[in-house]
């Protein structure tokens, strides 16, 4: 990831490259949680519970993105990409 975010950034600046940085930490953040859970083969209630709500909170946070991008005209290629594929893991 922090290779990635040296790579492809908006401006080559500590600031926007530890930014990018989190976003794309963020989009894959929820990997180890689902491996674990591949894993033993069962997840507890309360770990079901939490990835059905933070996959339904990736969803709507997509289309938030996707809303305000339509009306305020502000598009970032870097953070829709990273929202496309966070709820990707959970569906």
């Amino acid at each position: 990831m922090a290779v990635l975010a040296f790579l492809i950034n908006h401006n080559f600046t500590p600031l926007k490259i530890l930014w990018t940085f989190s976003i794309y930490l963020e989009s894959v953040a929820i990997l180890p949680q689902l491996f674990m859970v591949i894993k033993t083969g069962e997840a507890e209630t309360i770990m079901s519970h939490d990835l059905s709500v933070l996959g339904v909170f990736c969803t709507l946070y997509l289309f938030n993105r996707i809303w305000h991008n339509h009306f305020e005209g502000f598009f970032d290629l870097i953070a829709m990409v990273a929202d496309l594929v966070k709820p990707s893991f959970y569906w």
